[in-house]
C-alpha cells in the first residue's frame, strides 16, 4: 500500500524535498497516512460485517423483493477475500438453507482479530460458547453431513500459512459432504491477486448456481 502510494507522489514528495523536508520526516508522513488508512478500513470493515451479520436475513429479504432474486438456497452463494473469504465460509456452513456455495480467497481458519485472547474479548465479549459457534470446523463438526454445499479455496503462492488452513478446511469439508478444492494461483495477499483469482472462479460458480441439485457437478475453474 505504502509502495504504491509513494510512487503515485512521487511529485509531491519531491516538492516536500525541495522545501527542505529531511528523508525520515517525509517517510513519518506516509507511515502515519498508511495507519490511518488501515485503522479506519479496519473499523468500517469491522462495523460493516457486524451490520450484515445480524441483518443477513433482513437484507436477503430485501434484495429478493427489490430486484426479484431467486428464493432457492441452491442460487445463493457468498464469496470474499481474506477475512471476508473467511465469512463466506462461515455464512454457508452455519446457514446451509440460505447460502450453499461458497469461493474463500486467501481466507483464514477462523474469525479473528489477532491473537486467541485478542480475539476472544474483541469479536465475542469473552463469549466461549460463541467463538465456537463461528468456527468453521467446529461448525462443521457439529453439523454433520450437509446436501448440496460446495465450495472453493483460493488462495496464492506467497501465503503458504493459507494454503495450509485452506487444505486443513478442505479436508475437513469433504468428511460431511461438502465438495471443496484448493486452488492456488500465483500472486500474493492482494486485490490484484482476489480480483482475478474470482474472475476464474466465476464460471464455476455460474455453473452451480444454474444446476439443480439432481445435476449439480462440482467441477474446478478452468486457468484464466
Amino acid at each position: 500500500m505504502q509502495q504504491m502510494i509513494v510512487k503515485e507522489k512521487q511529485t509531491d514528495i519531491a516538492i516536500l524535498r525541495t522545501l527542505g523536508a529531511a528523508p525520515g520526516n517525509v517517510l513519518k508522513m506516509f507511515v502515519v497516512q498508511g495507519a490511518i488508512i488501515g485503522l479506519v478500513g479496519t473499523v468500517a470493515g469491522a462495523l460493516l460485517g457486524c451490520v450484515l451479520a445480524v441483518n443477513f436475513l433482513s437484507i436477503l429479504h430485501f434484495i429478493e423483493h427489490t430486484f426479484d432474486a431467486s428464493r432457492n438456497p441452491a442460487q445463493w452463494a457468498v464469496a470474499g477475500f481474506s477475512m471476508g473469504g473467511t465469512c463466506a465460509l462461515d455464512l454457508v456452513v452455519e446457514h446451509p438453507s440460505t447460502f450453499t456455495h461458497f469461493v474463500d480467497i486467501s481466507g483464514d481458519l477462523a474469525p479473528n482479530s489477532g491473537d486467541p485472547a485478542q480475539t476472544l474479548a474483541d469479536l465475542y465479549g469473552g463469549n466461549v460458547a460463541a467463538e465456537h459457534a463461528n468456527e468453521p470446523l467446529l461448525v462443521m463438526h457439529a453439523h454433520g453431513r450437509y446436501r448440496g454445499v460446495s465450495g472453493l479455496f483460493l488462495t496464492s503462492t506467497a501465503e503458504p500459512r493459507h494454503q495450509r488452513e485452506a487444505e486443513e478446511l478442505s479436508q475437513a469439508a469433504a468428511k460431511v459432504d461438502i465438495w471443496s478444492q484448493v486452488e492456488v494461483s500465483p500472486g500474493s495477499h492482494v486485490w490484484q491477486f482476489a480480483g482475478p483469482a474470482f474472475a476464474t472462479a466465476y464460471p464455476w460458480l455460474a455453473s452451480q448456481l444454474a444446476a439443480t441439485p439432481a445435476h449439480r457437478e462440482a467441477r474446478s475453474p478452468k486457468p484464466a
